[in-house]
């Protein structure tokens, strides 16, 4: 085994030095093994076929750029402010207790910021280009999400008691039959 495969990558009259003269005049990614060797068949150091897990990328030349409105940073950003107002929001709420214009901006806030993060959590976990459908269907149920909490903000604050009595009154509550 051992003396065919001899026979095959060194020839008889092959020096290794007369191997160095020719490396430069082949172009493949084997070229200096390949001249050193002298051998006849270079694809004896490829693999038979390219092995790839899941789908593959598409080229970044043609996957579209995002613009300045939809960016990172400004997502980022608004995440941020949403949180810092939060902050005084929930404070006055847990200081003053009910208050008209703090449970709407409670009702605003709060839904919006929640929806940020969800959304951030959405775009790391389903990416759009691996799982196009999936991403479509998460981002449409959280849209949906985020509107019914809105408008059940909205009811809670202009039909029922606002939205800071609403979580006293759960917060206190010893029995269902108390809520009512």
């Amino acid at each position: 085994m051992f003396g065919l495969a001899s026979a095959r990558m060194f020839p008889k009259n092959a020096t290794v030095f007369a191997a160095i003269k020719s490396s430069a005049r082949l172009s493949t990614p084997v070229a200096p093994i390949a001249s050193l060797l002298k051998m006849r068949n270079a694809s004896l150091f490829h693999s038979s076929s390219i092995s790839r897990i899941g789908k593959p990328f598409p080229n970044p030349q043609e996957v579209p750029t995002l613009p300045s409105s939809k960016s990172v940073i400004t997502e980022e950003t608004i995440s941020r402010m949403m949180s810092a107002a939060l902050v005084p929001i929930l404070g006055v709420s847990f200081l003053y207790g009910p208050q008209p214009i703090n449970d709407l901006l409670l009702g605003i806030v709060f839904p919006i910021h929640a929806y940020i993060g969800i959304s951030s959590s959405i775009t790391d976990y389903t990416h759009k280009r691996r799982y196009p459908k999936l991403n479509f269907l998460f981002t449409w149920m959280l849209n949906i999400g985020t509107l019914i909490a809105l408008y059940g903000c909205w009811v809670i604050n202009t039909t029922d008691v606002g939205l800071t009595a609403f979580v006293q009154k759960l917060w206190n509550a010893k029995s269902t039959k108390q809520i009512e």
